[in-house]
């Protein structure tokens, strides 16, 4: 007998046209091979919303998560989206993020007829590249005529960018008491200042996984602003099922032959 087949991911990031850049990290293409072993793929939070689809289904909602999800793809199985930067869906999708928190929602639930001309689009073509220009297209017309992201949440997200250890000047920074910067941050992002705090922290490490090795977790786990080595463990294990090492292997086991330097940008530094 000879070695089982193993599962197999091909994942595509492509950059967004210049018009949506302060709108939507990429669009993105996952194809699972026929001759793949069905494949399980996780998701961490990252603090984004996004448009998928799959051929057969209709268009739907991911929103910002807070846990991690799992789901058990089919050799043959190719999925497309649109991920929207932390913080930039809302005023595109016509909701707060924080009403799509944890959640899968069918577009058409929030998109009502345009989400079914989309589909009807969609279900004609074959091409995963024009597949995910239809759905670039799509957000490109609604975000037409709709008001600019939300600017204290943005400077939220962006702070949190360039120093995920720090949270306690971003009253100073946007002129507003802390209350009053949740508020706008939930309803921009999905959650709070200090929740998006620990899941941009944690992708500043996911950023680095693939070049840094395990014996620098502690390391990191200081550089990062985690107050120990076990901090980083149990919020590792949090937010995305796994401890730090099993987690690292996954990533550089099924992304070794990923380009995902667009998305990396959202969070690294």
């Amino acid at each position: 007998m000879g070695d089982a087949t193993l599962p197999t991911s091909n994942f595509q990031e492509l950059p967004p046209p210049a018009a949506l850049g302060g709108l939507v990290t990429c669009a993105w293409i996952q194809h699972i091979p026929a001759e793949s072993a069905p494949y399980l793929h996780r998701s961490t939070p990252d603090g984004s919303v996004e448009i998928t689809y799959r051929r057969g289904l209709v268009p739907y909602l991911v929103g910002p998560r807070t846990r991690p999800t799992q789901e058990m793809l089919e050799p043959g199985t190719t999925t497309i989206g649109v991920r929207f930067r932390p913080g930039a869906s809302a005023e595109v999708l016509g909701m707060p993020a924080s009403e799509l928190t944890d959640q899968s929602v069918n577009l058409v639930e929030v998109w009502p007829g345009r989400a079914d001309r989309l589909a009807e689009q969609l279900a004609i073509v074959d091409s995963p590249k024009i597949l995910a220009s239809l759905l670039t297209r799509a957000v490109h017309r609604a975000s037409i005529g709709v008001s600019s992201p939300d600017p204290v949440a943005r400077l939220v997200v962006e702070s949190l960018r360039q120093n995920p250890r720090r949270l306690g000047d971003l009253r100073h920074l946007v002129g507003l008491s802390d209350r009053q910067v949740r508020r706008h941050c939930v309803a921009a992002v999905g959650y709070g200042p200090k929740t998006l705090q620990r899941i941009a922290r944690f992708q500043h490490l996911l950023a680095v996984a693939h070049t840094d090795s395990d014996d620098r977790l502690a390391e990191l786990a200081t550089t990062l602003g985690y107050s120990d080595q076990a901090h980083l463990t149990e919020e590792c294990q949090r937010l995305t099922g796994l401890p730090p090492a099993a987690l690292l292997a996954e990533v550089r086991r099924s992304c070794a032959d990923h380009d995902h330097r667009v998305s990396l940008r959202t969070w690294r530094r």
